[in-house]
């Protein structure tokens, strides 16, 4: 009897009916956290089951997902209702999701948080010590795998904006229980090296599980500890890792971090240009303004007839020297008046003024007698009058009571 040979699709066909006819597989629940999640644009819900030991692929079409008020995301734990079947065209089995219920939070979420609240509190993820990217590379240095799309982006952004730039590649395993040892090595053999001006850590995107090196305690406080300011790349926009938090950048993916840190030739080339053509026209115009005042200036009157330019300030001399005149003029008057008075008020103090009325000065041994005690009886004294001087001497001395 000749043997049946079987096409491929009888064979997967096959066991998708052994699989359909198991009654366990045809109704059960199950508990995993979600992983590589992904929402086709027909409305159908592709993602991965898993726990620590194993994982499986699950979908869940359209008329379920209406129904579904989960809010899906990877690292998400869920149960799931539903079978288990083949997928005739790959022969690969998968779950089929009819219900899913909310099962907490994952555990590998559960030590990050973790791990993010100490480091928060330790201060390594403040912005205040955080170094700016330099300006002007030159040098940039890459810790990634040297075979993964990261690196074919980030040659291919940087040498597409600045092919001046010199990029220094240390290959480092990015996923795995060891990839943050490799990392590590490559951060700090970058550091040595001490000739780069950036580093740029990272990997393309994937799982939790495949993201996880860049989530290690003692990555990150390599990272801080780096002389050379980092920029993170890890996975696509919405996956972030404690490497994200700790650099000193963080980009998006690979290609962003390259923009990051390669300026542009063509569009500082376009903006010199832009700036110097701002500055030509502003040259221009003042020079237009200054040969405009040039112009003016030598059809004025005061070119023409400079000596004009004086004729204001003779005038001014004129009325300065009148005033100055005048001011000495008075200074004199009020100098002479007040001397006047002085010489009358000396005049009418004068003792000469008194005599030629009658009165007289006597004097002994030169010094004027005004008490009874300066003179003594037979002391010669002289007397002196108004035009004249008499020497006498003193035969008696009386006191008014006398």
């Amino acid at each position: 009897m000749k043997e049946k040979i079987f096409s491929v699709y009888e064979i997967n066909k096959y066991i998708k009916y052994i699989l359909s006819k198991d009654i366990l597989l045809s109704s059960v629940q199950m508990t995993g956290e979600v992983s590589n999640l992904k929402i086709h644009s027909s409305g159908h819900m592709y993602f991965s089951l898993k726990d620590k030991d194993s994982s499986i692929n699950a979908v869940m079409f359209k008329n379920n997902v209406i129904k579904s008020n989960v809010k899906m995301e990877n690292n998400k734990k869920i149960i799931v209702r539903g079978y288990v079947s083949s997928y005739e065209k790959t022969g690969q089995y998968q779950f089929y999701v009819e219900s899913i219920k909310e099962d907490g939070i994952g555990n590998l979420s559960i030590e990050f948080e973790k791990l993010k609240k100490k480091l928060e509190e330790e201060g390594l993820f403040d912005s205040d010590r955080k170094r700016a990217i330099p300006s002007n590379i030159k040098k940039v240095g890459v810790v990634t795998s040297d075979t993964g799309a990261a690196i074919r982006d980030i040659i291919n952004v940087i040498k597409r904006r600045n092919k001046l730039i010199d990029i220094y590649l240390v290959p480092a395993l990015v996923q795995g229980d060891n990839a943050h040892k490799s990392i590590i090595k490559g951060i700090e053999t970058l550091n040595n090296y001490g000739k780069v001006d950036v580093l740029i850590i990272g990997r393309g995107g994937g799982s939790i599980e495949d993201l996880w090196c860049f989530n290690n305690e003692e990555l990150a406080r390599v990272i801080y500890k780096s002389k050379i300011p980092i920029v993170s790349a890890v996975g696509h926009e919405i996956d972030f890792t404690i490497s994200d938090f700790v650099s000193d950048k963080r980009a998006a993916t690979p290609s962003e971090a390259a923009e990051f840190v390669s300026e542009d030739i063509e569009e500082k080339l376009y903006n010199m240009n832009k700036k110097m053509l701002h500055i030509e026209s502003l040259v221009k115009s003042k020079l237009k303004l200054y040969k405009e005042r040039i112009r003016y200036i030598k059809k004025s009157n005061i070119i023409k007839n400079p000596e004009k330019l004086f004729d204001g300030y003779k005038q001014n001399l004129d009325s300065l020297y009148e005033s100055l005149n005048r001011l000495i003029d008075d200074k004199l008057n009020d100098s002479k008046l007040k001397l006047s008075n002085k010489l009358i008020s000396l005049d009418n103090l004068s003792p000469l003024k008194v005599m030629r009325r009658g009165y007289s000065i006597s004097k002994v041994n030169d010094n004027v007698i005004r008490n009874i005690e300066d003179v003594e009886k037979g002391q010669v004294i002289n007397t002196l009058f108004s035009g004249f001087e008499i020497e006498s001497k003193i035969v008696e001395i009386k006191t008014k009571e006398n």
